[in-house]
């Protein structure tokens, strides 16, 4: 399962997430946790501006059915979960 990003302004996916491993980039402030169901949720802590934009989740090692979710943020949060 991986996690990635594709910020508004750019438009280019990044990495967050793959085979087990937070890429560093992303590592102080977000977190993948499996869900009893076994769900990958992932959490953004200290939500900022710059965190806007498009977050894809896609089964079976970033090959599989791809899931997307996007981010509007129109303030500053504390917290903040994607269920997908």
């Amino acid at each position: 399962m991986d996690w990635r990003y594709r910020p508004t302004e750019t438009g280019f996916e990044d990495y967050v997430y793959s085979n087990g491993q937070m890429y560093e980039r992303f590592r102080d402030r977000l977190a993948v946790v499996q869900s009893g169901d076994g769900d990958y949720d992932l959490m953004i802590h200290n939500v900022s501006i710059s965190d806007a934009g498009l977050y894809i989740c896609i089964e079976d090692l970033g090959i599989g059915p791809r899931h997307f979710t996007a981010l509007i943020v129109a303030g500053e949060l504390g917290f903040l979960t994607l269920f997908i």
